[in-house]
């Protein structure tokens, strides 16, 4: 499985997992999307109320009958700090690749 951490709804890199053989999904297509809830989840909270989301559509994701035994994630900017915030939250994602995200919170 090939998630996509606050991806546009057509993706490229979903669309060329999804053609090799992996279940891709998208993130801003969950429960909180980008209104009013997923604006307050996060309000003093950073990342945490984004995480919940991504386990409930992980959870979701698995209970299609999706093997999730080599899941990977990536992101864009605050994808990008989505997928190095997730990566040391669980150990569900075998794989990630975090671009263009601020990594270090204190110094940025």
């Amino acid at each position: 499985m090939f998630v996509s951490l606050h991806g546009k709804r057509f993706h490229l890199n979903l669309q060329y997992f999804a053609q090799e053989g992996y279940a891709s999904c998208d993130q801003s297509t969950w429960k909180l999307r980008y209104g009013r809830d997923f604006r307050f989840a996060n309000v003093r909270d950073w990342g945490y109320g984004d995480m919940d989301d991504l386990m409930e559509g992980v959870d979701e994701v698995i209970d299609m009958g999706v093997h999730t035994g080599l899941a990977a994630s990536h992101g864009m900017e605050y994808g990008g700090y989505m997928t190095s915030f997730a990566v040391t939250r669980t150990d569900r994602f075998k794989a990630a690749s975090m671009g263009a995200g601020p990594p270090n919170l204190v110094r940025w």
